[in-house]
């Protein structure tokens, strides 16, 4: 529900800085961003804030984090918001 969602994530804290990092990418040509989350629940949410990102994280099948990762490397993908998978 969107009480729960707004109890486990400030969603102004969100909005903030899902904008800093819009204008960060709009002065970059082609640029490829990734985000770091706290959890999948974070990953899933914060992803909506950004436009074209795309969540990676444990959840999805092997396949699917390879298909999102060649992506981003190929530039399709601008912005990745991972949890625990491209952080070791």
């Amino acid at each position: 529900s969107r009480e729960l969602r707004e109890a486990l994530f400030d969603v102004e804290r969100n909005r903030v800085i899902a904008s800093k990092i819009r204008e960060k990418q709009k002065a970059i040509s082609r640029p490829r961003t990734i985000v770091f989350a706290q959890n999948i629940a974070h990953a899933e949410d914060f992803s909506r804030y950004l436009n074209d990102a795309i969540p990676l994280h444990s959840e999805l099948s092997r396949e699917e984090r390879r298909r999102i990762i060649m992506a981003f490397r190929a530039g399709e993908i601008p912005t990745i918001v991972a949890v625990d998978m491209l952080n070791e």
